[in-house]
């Protein structure tokens, strides 16, 4: 509230509260159950790849060498959905500000006949939307793709090396699936982490969007208590050919060659 006005000028103000109300959402969702299953997924993992390697640990290095393979995918799939998301979520924050801010001035836009134009650019905000999101399901398909085949490569290495070593009569075959189901499970494990990371990724994303707001000092600042405050004031105020504009709308004038006078 203590924002200038060449501040809200910038803004759109359905957008504006859909933000704040759609930010809060993903902020209460961030700071909820999800710092626990992030936790508990990564003691799952170190769990896992520790038990590999006390059964057997050239399988379990073996193994090793396709995780951070995985790993990068993961890592990589979560910063592009999140990408993906954050602005298919911004489109349609777009489009609900446009249709809040419309229907709470209906009766003006009634009164202009001013329907098939506010329609319009609801379908073109909306087009935008529907655009990012077939490519963030795009995304979501390739990355799924991706990284079930990695998962499959890593099977297919783990049990070659895991058969070459009980030829060699080093391991037994109960070993092979004990190892491959504990850095499995683990590597798993940790994949199940990176939504809830994305969850938590989004709400810091959300905060940071709303702070930015409440913490942007406005070039006046009438929440501020500084200055000169004298007791008394007498004189004369005089405003004479005053012109006026926005920062943003420098050809609109507000005051368009204004004069007057205040006694005080």
């Amino acid at each position: 509230m203590r924002q200038d006005m060449s501040w809200f000028d910038t803004q759109q103000v359905g957008s504006l509260t859909n933000r704040m109300s759609s930010g809060a959402e993903k902020l209460k969702a961030g700071i909820g159950d999800k710092m626990g299953l992030l936790i508990s997924a990564l003691g799952s993992f170190i769990s896992g790849i520790a038990l590999g390697f006390y059964l057997s640990w050239k399988m379990t290095l073996v193994m090793m060498i396709t995780v951070p393979v995985l790993l990068a995918a993961m890592i990589i799939s979560a910063k592009m959905i999140s990408r993906a998301s954050k602005s298919e979520t911004y489109a349609y924050s777009t489009a609900g500000g446009l249709a809040n801010e419309v229907i709470s001035g209906i009766r003006t836009v009634m009164s202009f006949n001013a329907q098939p134009f506010e329609i319009h650019r609801y379908e073109k905000e909306l087009k935008t939307a529907r655009k990012l999101g077939i490519h963030k399901g795009v995304v979501l398909g390739v990355f799924a793709g991706l990284n079930v085949f990695l998962l499959f490569a890593a099977m297919a290495v783990a049990f070659w090396y895991g058969t070459t070593l009980v030829v060699k009569d080093e391991i037994s075959p109960g070993t092979v699936f004990a190892v491959f189901w504990a850095v499995l499970v683990g590597t798993r494990r940790f994949g199940d982490a990176i939504p809830q990371m994305g969850v938590i990724l989004g709400a810091k994303l959300a905060a940071a969007d709303i702070f930015a707001v409440i913490d942007r000092v406005p070039d006046i600042d009438s929440s501020k208590m500084e200055g000169f405050t004298p007791e008394e004031i007498t004189g004369r105020l005089s405003f004479t050919n005053v012109h006026f504009t926005y920062p943003a709308r420098p050809t609109v004038k507000i005051l368009d060659d204004v004069s007057y006078e205040v006694k005080l």
